[in-house]
């Protein structure tokens, strides 16, 4: 930098005295300190902006990474086979006739679905953070000499409990005979038996296990699916991706006969 100096001369004299270059420097320099100050503010927090969003990338990378399918088999117990939910099942979202009515077919359909009751065995319980089980829900010789290993399956519970719902409501709706209108202690386990059951599906939709946004029918599904006979939207149609229910039968079946060879 070169120093100010004035060159205007008037009898002998200079009008103006050169300006030393320290003095300059000297002037400016509490401007160019608070500029340091303010960029080496900037650079902190571009800094500090650049380290968080390499955190929050490294520990979102992995789940991003994931697809769907393979996100909810990170959060599904680990004792249930994979193949029960990998691959989905694509299911056209249509109402099955053969579950719907009361008729000996309907009743022998539904008793298919739950006959094998909403438990499973499971032989280390412990290697998979559960705790006590229930006894087997049946009898058999050695019931009372072995630990209780038997779980409920939340699915298969719900089934189990919409099942007694169904039960009574024909029994309502048709005046049937049944085992409910025998005794009055017949009753009374029927009527708690059926509140348990609303309490525990009002909860398990209220937990939020399965999550689905639901459109309305598309286009080109059947009038008599689109809406009911009351002019009620119905919402059925399209494709949802499922579970493997077979599989699942199978897993259970599975284990009741590892159980059985245990006695």
């Amino acid at each position: 930098m070169f120093p100010t100096i004035g060159t205007t001369q008037r009898k002998g004299k200079a009008l103006y005295k050169a300006v030393p270059q320290q003095s300059d420097e000297n002037s400016r320099a509490p401007f160019q300190r608070a500029q340091r100050r303010r960029q080496i503010s900037v650079l902190l927090h571009l800094l500090t902006f650049i380290v968080g969003l390499g955190l929050g990338l490294t520990a979102t990378a992995p789940f991003l990474a994931l697809s769907t399918p393979e996100r909810k088999a990170q959060q599904l117990p680990s004792v249930i086979p994979a193949q029960v939910f990998t691959p989905p099942i694509p299911t056209a979202w249509v109402p099955d006739s053969r579950y719907i009515g009361f008729s000996n077919f309907s009743n022998i359909m539904w008793h298919r679905l739950i006959k094998t009751t909403e438990s499973v065995w499971i032989a280390n319980p412990s290697a998979h953070g559960l705790g006590p089980g229930f006894e087997a829900p049946f009898n058999h010789t050695s019931k009372s000499q072995l630990p209780p290993q038997f779980y409920h399956v939340s699915n298969l519970h719900q089934l189990h409990c919409l099942n007694v719902i169904r039960g009574r409501y024909f029994e309502l709706q048709l005046h049937l005979s049944t085992l409910s209108k025998q005794s009055e202690r017949a009753a009374q386990d029927t009527a708690y038996h059926m509140d348990h059951c609303i309490e525990y599906l009002r909860m398990t939709i209220m937990c939020g296990g399965n999550w689905v946004i639901e459109p309305n029918s598309p286009p080109g599904t059947p009038d008599e699916l689109r809406r009911d006979p009351f002019d009620h939207p119905l919402g059925w149609g399209g494709i949802r991706q499922c579970v493997n229910w077979d599989s699942l039968m199978a897993w259970q079946k599975q284990q009741l006969d590892a159980y059985e060879g245990t006695f």
